[in-house]
């Protein structure tokens, strides 16, 4: 594997981005160092490395019923010993301008998903999130909270996490140094509720049954409304 500083590379004038791909190559490495993460970039895939540790991996996708306002990403992000197989995120970014689209996209990356993986290798966790199960402590690191649409009141940043903890008490293998959860739910104006819930990657039924009962009491007064969460769980270093 080939790599190079990319810290050094992007100073070169004659080296600027020219596609899509390139600029957001570009922001993802400036965004996350600005986080005070080392980065490095593989030559040949540019896959991007971060602290040894995570590789992030993205396509751009594009589709022709798209709004030309909206830049549509899928990104991995791997680590070689706790998920291999990666963590796959749909993320969405919106901007009259490509770079306004790749800005939004990195952003929304970031704080949704990024930001809790990171966060937990390094054991950063709120305290006050922290349970039992499987006899182990659990320290989960929660993203931001994305909204989409507008709802009837304000929502805490803690809403979905909170309606799924008590059933994750007893479903966490210690066996696993980490697990994580994804929620997404969203109601359209017609009543549809449309959702995932997974848990290391694998739907779970029931998590997205709460998640559903718990939206379909919110009014659309709009076209729709969603609401999305990503969780990351590390068992207690006390505990390997």
């Amino acid at each position: 594997m080939k790599l190079f500083n990319f810290q050094k590379k992007k100073t070169e004038s004659h080296d600027q981005p020219h596609t899509e791909e390139e600029i957001l190559l570009h922001e993802l490495v400036d965004q996350i160092t600005k986080l005070n993460y080392t980065i490095q970039v593989d030559k040949a895939t540019q896959i991007i490395i971060v602290n040894d540790q995570l590789l992030l991996e993205f396509r751009i996708i594009r589709n022709p019923d798209y709004a030309k306002e909206l830049m549509h990403l899928m990104i991995n992000t791997a680590h070689p010993t706790h998920f291999p197989d990666g963590i796959m995120e749909s993320i969405a970014g919106i901007g009259e301008t490509v770079q306004d689209r790749i800005a939004s996209v990195v952003e929304n990356y970031i704080t949704s998903t990024f930001k809790p993986i990171a966060e937990s290798l390094t054991d950063t966790h709120s305290p006050e999130y922290d349970f039992i199960s499987d006899e182990v402590l659990w320290h989960p690191a929660l993203s931001d909270l994305r909204v989409q649409g507008s709802f009837n009141r304000e929502l805490s940043g803690d809403e979905l996490y909170l309606l799924l903890v008590s059933k994750l008490e007893s479903m966490l293998s210690r066996d696993q140094k980490f697990h994580w959860l994804k929620m997404y739910i969203s109601k359209q104006q017609s009543g549809e509720i449309i959702g995932d819930c997974l848990l290391d990657n694998e739907p779970w039924d029931e998590g997205l049954d709460i998640l559903a009962d718990y939206i379909s009491t919110f009014p659309v007064e709009s076209t729709f409304i969603g609401i999305k969460q990503f969780v990351v769980f590390r068992r207690c270093d006390k505990y390997d």
